[in-house]
């Protein structure tokens, strides 16, 4: 017997509309599967050993949509929990509050961006790409998290791609 499940998958360009729909509706595609690992299971309850799936369904919703803002009742709906549900797994599974763990995740893009040397935006431009409305801000958090500005990242990344080159 073939056991399937109900999973959610979630497009990399889900539209969000305002309206009746709601955001799960039409963000989520909704199909049934054999054993292959969920992104989510809408059949069980969250469980201490599901915190780590809605992490990571988090983190890669979060990805997908880096340049705009993201709330917490967003997530929740799309994983078809309360806010209080999604906001107890994250600081459980990764210690840090739903708004730091989103913060932290576009900042960890930028460096990600700024460390390689092919990366050509300007940092206003990179700023603006994680949805930041204020590069001061941006390069305050930046500067915050990391103990270096922007621009000192972008150097070592240049100048560990010319020692390669020697």
């Amino acid at each position: 017997m073939h056991n399937t499940k109900r999973i959610a998958v979630l497009p990399a360009a889900a539209p969000l509309g305002a309206g009746a729909r709601s955001v799960r509706a039409e963000a989520v595609t909704l199909f049934s599967v054999g054993r292959a690992a969920p992104v989510w299971d809408f059949d069980r309850p969250a469980t201490p050993g599901s915190r780590a799936v809605i992490v990571n369904f988090t983190r890669c919703y979060v990805r997908a949509h880096i340049a705009r803002p993201i709330t917490v009742a967003e997530v929740a709906t799309i994983l078809g929990l309360s806010e209080a549900a999604l906001r107890r797994a994250i600081v459980k599974e990764t210690g840090e509050r739903f708004a730091r763990f989103v913060l932290d995740l576009r900042l960890d893009q930028a460096r990600a961006w700024l460390s390689t040397n092919r990366e050509s935006r300007s940092i206003a431009q990179i700023a603006a790409a994680l949805g930041y409305r204020s590069q001061t801000a941006f390069s305050r958090s930046y500067r915050h998290r990391f103990g270096e500005a922007m621009s000192e990242t972008r150097k070592h990344a240049v100048k560990l791609f010319e020692m390669r080159e020697v």
